[in-house]
């Protein structure tokens, strides 16, 4: 597992230090983490997405080539046909 210390972590230790003394505050700071730390995962959860669709894309196109080639080479060496008649 991942761990990463960023601005969300920051802000929920934040909210955890001034619970005491200062209780909307520090909910604020608990909204904003959680917040933070929600649109962090949905933007890796995107590029994963984004990378997942170029690599079937990559291979779709490695696929149709060599498709295309064997049907080329396979016209071009038809039996029968030497293309001079």
């Amino acid at each position: 597992m991942k761990f990463n210390f960023g601005m969300s972590e920051v802000l929920l230790i934040g909210s955890i230090y001034i619970y005491q003394q200062a209780f909307t505050f520090s909910m604020v700071l608990l909204t904003l983490s959680l917040l933070g730390k929600a649109l962090a995962f949905s933007i890796e959860l995107q590029k994963a997405k984004e990378k997942s669709e170029a690599s079937k894309e990559i291979t779709k196109n490695i696929v149709d080539s060599f498709l295309n080639a064997i049907t080329l080479s396979g016209i071009a060496n038809a039996p029968g046909k030497n293309g001079f008649h």
